[in-house]
C-alpha cells in the first residue's frame, strides 16, 4: 500500500543543507516493518539523520496492539576535532595535566517506546603533573543523567592545571530505538580492582548484581558461575560473565573483571630501554633522541602518575644524559625506568671544498725584474662549519719572476683533513722603448796622398737598453774600414735590443791629402785596474772612467774605449782596450780591467 508522510526539515549555520533518502512520501510499502532513514549533510560534511518505520498490518486489531509513530531525530552537528593546545608552527604540545579514564563512546538502546533513557559512565580523572594534587574537572552533563532517544550528545569534560593549562576529555552518547526484541542490562558493573590487606593472600569482593528489562519493562535475572562475597586470590584478575535470557529467546550479557592486587606491590615497568645512542651531525650543537617510552605492566592499582625529565624527541647535546621515568599509581605504589642518551660527534673524515683563482697573467716593463702579485681565494668551506686555515706557496702579494709560477693552495679544517688546489701565474715582460745609442763626433783623418785610403776605427762611445740586455750595434760602414783620401762619407750606426727596438745615429768621416807625412803614433795612457761592487740581484752596473793622458806631435789624437765609457757592466772581470788615433791614422793602444763584485755572496 502507499503511505504518506510530512517530510522532515534540517537548518544548519551554514545555511546550505541536502536532504536524501531511499523512501519518499507516498512510495508503496509491503506488509511488514520498514525503516525510513533520511541524512543531512552540510557544506562542511557535518551529517545528521532522521529515522522513523513504516509498519504495514493486515487487520486494525493488530494495528491498534501495536501502535508505532514516527520517531525523530534532533539534528546535532558533532564536530570529532576537539581543542588542543598549540604553538605557533600548530604542532600540538603537551600540557601539565595527566587524564586517564576518559570514556569511549557510549551508544545505548532505549526500551521499546520509550522517549527517553537514563545513561551513566564512569567519569575521567586528572592529576596537576605541577603539585601532584587531583584535578577536579568541569562538565556540563554529569553521569545518570536523561538522554532523549536518536539524539547523539557530545560530553566534554575539561580539566585546568595551575599554571593555567587545559586537558579536554570528550565522547558521544548516543541513544537509539530499541526494537521489539531487545533487552536493556541495568546495573552492570564496571571493571573492579580490589586492593587487598598486607598479608592476606585471599580477600571477598562483592558488587551488585545486575538486572535485565525486556520490552516489558520485566526485570529478569542473570545467571554467573561467581556470585558477589566469593574469595579471590590476590595477584588475580577474574572475568564475572552474567547472561539474561526472556521468554522469546532474546540474550543479553553483562560481563566485567574483578582484579585482586596487594597493597604496596611495586610496580612492574615493561619497555624501559636500554642505552639511547645517537650521533650528532657535525657543525650542530644538539641532536634529537627518540626512544619508545616505558608503561606498568603490573601491580597498578588506580590510576597511574607518570613523571619524565625528557620526552621522546627532545634536544641532547653531546656526552651523557641521564633519562628517569618515574611511576606512582592511586594506592602509592611506585616503579621507575632509568636510562642514558648517550650521544657522540661525528667523526669528521672529509677534507674542506676549496676552489682556486683562475690563471692570472701580469705584464712588466723590461727594465722590472718581477711583478707583484695578489689573489684572493674565491671559495673554502667545511662540513663542520668551521673556516679551514688556508696557505698559499707562494703567498699573496709575492714579487714572482718573468716566466710561468705554480701557486699551490692548501687548506687545513681543524681535523687535520686537507684540501689542495694549484693555478698559474704568467708574468710577461713589455718592451717597446728603443736602446739610448750615442754616435762619436765626427772624424777627420790626413794621409799621404798615395797611400790612396786610410783605416779608421772608432768605438761607440755610449749604448744601453731599459731591459738591461745586449744591444747589437751595426756601423755602416763598419768601423776598420778603409776610406779615400779627399772624401767625406757618413757612418750611420743602428743599435737594437732583444725585443727589435731600434735606435740610429750617424757621424762623418772625413779623409785629406797630407804635405807633409806623419809616421809617428800617439801615445795613450790608460786608468789603472779598478773594482765596483753591486746587490747580488742587480744584473749590472753603469762604469764611467777618463783616460788620464793622451799626446800627438800634430796636437790631435781621438781616442776610442771598447767597450765604451758608461757600459754596463756585469758582474766579473771586464777587459776595456783603449785606442789613440791621430790625423794621420797613426795609432797607441792601451788596456786595463774593470771587476765587478756582487755583495751578499
Amino acid at each position: 500500500m502507499t503511505v504518506t508522510w510530512q517530510p522532515p526539515t534540517a537548518t544548519d549555520n551554514s545555511a546550505q543543507v541536502t536532504v536524501t533518502s531511499m523512501f519518499d512520501s507516498g512510495d508503496f510499502f509491503d506488509l511488514g516493518v520498514t525503516t525510513v532513514t533520511y541524512r543531512a549533510i552540510d557544506s562542511s560534511g557535518n551529517a545528521a539523520t532522521c529515522e522513523f518505520t513504516v509498519t504495514v498490518y493486515t487487520n486494525l486489531l493488530e494495528y491498534q496492539s501495536k501502535l508505532a509513530g514516527f520517531l525523530l531525530t534532533f539534528i546535532q552537528l558533532y564536530f570529532s576535532n576537539e581543542p588542543t593546545q598549540s604553538d605557533a608552527s600548530g604542532a600540538n604540545q603537551p600540557t601539565d595535566i595527566a587524564v586517564s579514564g576518559c570514556p569511549g563512546d557510549i551508544t545505548e538502546t532505549a526500551v521499546n517506546g520509550e522517549a527517553f533513557m537514563f545513561v551513566t559512565w564512569t567519569p575521567p580523572t586528572g592529576v596537576d603533573l605541577i603539585t601532584g594534587q587531583n584535578v577536579v574537572p568541569t562538565s556540563s552533563v554529569q553521569p545518570n543523567s536523561f538522554f532523549r532517544v536518536g539524539t547523539e550528545t557530545v560530553v566534554r569534560y575539561t580539566f585546568l592545571s595551575s599554571s593555567g593549562q587545559s586537558e579536554i576529555c570528550s565522547f558521544r552518547i548516543m541513544v537509539v530505538a530499541g526494537g521489539v526484541d531487545d533487552l536493556r542490562v541495568v546495573g552492570c558493573s564496571n571493571d573492579i580492582v580490589e586492593i587487598a590487606p598486607q598479608g592476606f593472600n585471599f580477600v571477598t569482593v562483592a558488587w551488585t548484581v545486575p538486572s535485565a528489562v525486556d520490552q516489558f519493562n520485566n526485570i529478569l535475572t542473570g545467571q554467573s558461575a561467581i556470585e558477589p562475597g566469593n574469595y579471590f586470590e590476590v595477584g588475580t584478575t577474574t572475568r564475572i560473565t552474567y547472561n539474561f535470557m526472556d521468554n522469546f529467546g532474546n540474550t543479553a550479557v553483562c560481563s566485567f573483571l574483578v582484579t585482586v592486587q596487594s597493597v604496596g606491590d611495586q610496580l612492574i615497568i615493561e619497555g624501559c630501554p636500554n642505552t639511547v645512542q645517537e650521533t650528532i651531525a657535525l657543525g650542530s650543537a644538539t641532536v634529537s633522541a627518540v626512544w619508545t617510552p616505558p608503561t606498568v605492566s603490573a601491580n597498578a592499582i588506580g590510576d597511574v602518575q607518570v613523571f619524565s625529565n625528557f620526552q621522546p624527541g627532545d634536544q641532547f647535546p653531546p656526552g651523557e644524559t641521564t633519562v628517569t621515568y618515574s611511576f606512582t599509581d592511586t594506592a602509592g605504589s611506585t616503579g621507575i625506568c632509568i636510562f642514558t642518551v648517550i650521544v657522540s660527534e661525528a667523526t669528521d673524515v672529509t677534507p674542506p671544498t676549496l676552489l682556486c683563482p683562475s690563471t692570472i697573467s701580469r705584464s712588466i716593463p723590461a727594465s722590472q725584474q718581477c711583478a707583484i702579485v695578489t689573489w684572493q681565494i674565491p671559495f673554502v668551506e667545511d662540513d663542520s662549519g668551521a673556516n679551514p686555515e688556508v696557505i698559499s706557496a707562494p703567498p699573496s702579494g709575492s714579487c714572482l719572476d718573468p716566466g710561468i709560477t705554480d701557486v699551490t693552495v692548501t687548506a687545513t679544517d681543524p681535523s687535520g683533513n686537507v684540501a689542495t688546489c694549484v693555478f698559474a701565474v704568467f708574468v710577461t715582460t713589455t718592451d717597446n722603448v728603443p736602446p739610448t745609442l750615442t754616435c762619436p763626433e765626427s772624424i777627420t783623418r790626413t794621409i799621404p796622398l798615395e797611400n790612396g785610403c786610410v783605416d779608421v776605427i772608432w768605438t761607440i762611445p755610449f749604448v744601453s737598453d731599459d731591459s738591461g740586455g745586449q744591444v747589437d750595434v751595426m756601423s755602416t760602414p763598419a768601423s776598420g774600414t778603409c776610406f779615400p783620401v779627399n772624401s767625406v762619407m757618413n757612418v750611420l750606426v743602428t743599435g737594437m735590443d732583444p725585443s727589435g727596438n731600434v735606435a740610429t745615429c750617424q757621424f762623418s768621416v772625413t779623409v785629406t791629402a797630407a804635405d807633409v807625412v806623419d809616421n809617428f803614433p800617439p801615445f795613450v795612457l790608460c786608468p789603472n785596474d779598478f773594482t765596483r761592487s753591486q746587490p747580488v740581484e742587480q744584473r749590472c752596473t753603469e762604469i764611467t772612467w777618463d783616460i788620464p793622458f793622451v799626446q800627438d806631435d800634430s796636437g790631435e789624437v781621438t781616442t776610442v774605449s771598447a767597450p765604451p765609457s758608461g757600459t754596463c757592466f756585469e758582474e766579473g772581470i771586464n777587459d776595456v782596450m783603449v785606442t789613440a788615433i791621430d790625423p794621420s791614422g797613426n795609432t797607441d793602444v792601451c788596456g786595463f780591467s774593470v771587476t765587478v763584485i756582487g755583495i751578499g755572496q
